[in-house]
């Protein structure tokens, strides 16, 4: 049996604590260990950090447990142009997520990022 859960929420630093704590119960709900808790909560704000980059001011946020974890992260359909696009930033946010999630996929549509799959397994 497969659970979901959906979040809708802006893409604005004050909300990023309040999607940390979700994820990390979701986490604990499908049995993980801490260490697995704090790297998947990691790696969802910092996909969320990185779609804020990509001018995005809205993110829905599916979890999955089904065996493993998985988040799909998308874009909400609001672009805003900001200065947040910070190469570096980017950079660590990408080797962050390969290094701590066992699958990842980022999603594009004519070249604009639109989602970010996280896989954690056992």
């Amino acid at each position: 049996m497969e659970d979901k859960f959906y979040l809708e929420f802006p893409l604005k630093k004050e909300f990023f604590t309040t999607i940390r704590l979700t994820a990390g119960g979701i986490c604990s709900q499908a049995g993980f260990d801490i260490e697995d808790i704090e790297d998947f909560k990691l790696c969802v704000s910092e996909a969320c950090l990185i779609l804020m980059r990509n001018d995005y001011c809205k993110a829905f946020v599916e979890f999955k447990i089904n065996g493993g974890l998985s988040a799909i992260i998308s874009g909400g359909d609001c672009k805003k142009n900001n200065d947040m696009n910070d190469e570096i930033a980017e950079n660590i946010s990408l080797s962050l997520i390969n290094e701590l999630v066992s699958e990842v996929e980022f999603v594009k549509q004519d070249k604009i990022l639109k989602q970010i799959k996280l896989v954690l397994k056992r």
